[in-house]
């Protein structure tokens, strides 16, 4: 049984063939691979075609990515952290309870956002995510 793509979990498909871009070409010859890009240009300046792009290039290669798209629902850290525990989950990547948040009524609010950052911390070198939006 083949796996339908989750929509916000791989970049969106597009009817048309992205341009090969320098930015794409310099990212993709980068040795290493950087531990952070950050791009940022006004909307439909192509920023999701980049990502998508490196994305699959990178999966071709070998890499294991995750990718979490936002939208305008998420405004607050709480989003950010279900779209990860989303993304790293769907992958297969062991979430530990503590990620899960609050079960108590009396919790340490901060333990959820530092399970998360140990667990990206602890990612293998081989493993790329990407947050569009």
């Amino acid at each position: 049984m083949s796996q339908v793509p989750v929509e916000g979990l791989v970049p969106p498909s597009f009817a048309f063939e992205a341009v090969a871009t320098r930015a794409t070409a310099q990212l993709l010859r980068a040795d290493p691979f950087p531990q952070l890009v950050a791009i940022s240009a006004p909307p439909g300046y192509g920023k999701t075609v980049l990502m998508g792009t490196v994305y699959r290039e990178l999966l071709r290669r070998g890499m294991r990515c995750f990718w979490v798209t936002l939208d305008d629902r998420d405004t607050d850290l709480r989003s950010l952290l279900f779209r990860l525990r989303t993304a790293l989950g769907a992958a297969g990547v062991e979430l530990s309870e503590e990620m899960v948040g609050p079960r108590v009524a009396f919790h340490d609010q901060a333990a959820p956002i530092d399970a998360m950052v140990r667990l990206l911390a602890g990612l293998s070198s081989n493993d790329v995510l990407f947050i569009d939006n």
